[in-house]
This record gives C-alpha cells, sequence and structure tokens, in this order.
C-alpha cells in the first residue's frame, strides 16, 4: 500500500486505501490478496456471479501489481466454490503474468478448470494454451 500513498500520484488514493483495508467486493479483496475477506465472502452464501465492480473476481487476482501465495489461495478457494474459468482469466493472464512460481500455481489450476468449463472458447483457450511449447 506505501506505493499507493507515498511513491505515486494516483487520483484514486483515498479509494485505493479503502479498497485494500476494507474491501467492499470480492474484485477488490482478490486484487489485494484478502484470503480473510474472500473466505468470509464464501461462507456469507454470496453469489461468485453478483455484480462485482471489479469484475471477474479470478481475473482481478490474476491482475495484480505481484501474484503472491495468498492471491494463489483466493483463487483456489473461488474455485473449489464453484466460481467458473473464463477468457477473462486467459486475458488477464497473458497481459500480467511474469512467469513467477504463483503465477505458475494460477495457470496450472486455469488450465485444470478451464479443460471442465461448459463454455466451449474457454475449453478451446485451455487447449491453445496446453499445446504451447
Amino acid at each position: 500500500m506505501w506505493h499507493t500513498t507515498h511513491q505515486l500520484e494516483h487520483p484514486n488514493t483515498s479509494g485505493i486505501v479503502d479498497n485494500w483495508a476494507r474491501p467492499k467486493h470480492l474484485g477488490h479483496a482478490c486484487y489485494f490478496g484478502r484470503l480473510d475477506v474472500v473466505e468470509r465472502t464464501l461462507a456469507s452464501g454470496t453469489a461468485l456471479d453478483a455484480n462485482d465492480d471489479k469484475g471477474d473476481p479470478i481475473a482481478a487476482a490474476i491482475e495484480a501489481w505481484v501474484v503472491t501465495p495468498l492471491h494463489v489461495q483466493c483463487i483456489q478457494s473461488l474455485y473449489a466454490a464453484g466460481a467458473p474459468a473464463t477468457l477473462a482469466q486467459f486475458d488477464a493472464y497473458s497481459a500480467e503474468s511474469v512467469g513467477s512460481e504463483a503465477d505458475l500455481s494460477v495457470l496450472t489450476m486455469l488450465l485444470h478448470h478451464a479443460r471442465g468449463s461448459m463454455d466451449p472458447a474457454v475449453r478451446q483457450r485451455a487447449e491453445a494454451w496446453s499445446s504451447r511449447p
């Protein structure tokens, strides 16, 4: 959070800090790796497809500046609760992955869940990614 409040000038610093400290949306919680909030949200029975201003919560975790083991656990929890793999998650991974160990864990989970997707476009994307060298 230091980079947001002290190092960089950002037009919405207070909003970013509030969402980090007290995320109001599942997507924000995932972006900031707030596993505690994700687990409380899931325990409360909140629908995984509920309107969330950060969009797809798993994609939000993938888009974090640095994906950490907490982000990986957020994603694991969401998939375990029945969240689907989506094209947005592949797009986020393509744009944001730096090949870290955490990123590779995310990719492994994404491919696993995408292969079993009901959406043929998601299954096709998984096949394309699986055949990469």
